[in-house]
């Protein structure tokens, strides 16, 4: 099943924030989401497994380097459809 998901990575804590999420949407797109990005989140489309996975991933990699939130809001009737 395609969806579409809107998501947005906010680090905490102390740091240069802009680099990591720069990083966590460089792992999407070498991930090969389709991927839209905005100002405060970005629109990711695919199939939902992938979506899922790959946003998982990308989270874990991102906690790697401090605390952080993630924010997904998820629909399966995306434009597209």
């Amino acid at each position: 099943m395609n969806i579409q998901a809107e998501v947005s990575l906010y680090p905490l804590g102390d740091g240069e924030y802009s680099e990591r999420i720069d990083a966590f949407i460089e792992n999407l797109n070498n991930a090969g989401l389709e991927i839209e990005v905005g100002r405060l989140s970005s629109l990711v489309s695919g199939e939902c497994s992938d979506i899922f996975r790959i946003l998982s991933d990308a989270f874990e990699e991102d906690s790697e380097l401090g605390p952080a939130v993630m924010v997904l809001k998820v629909s399966n009737i995306s434009p597209s459809d």
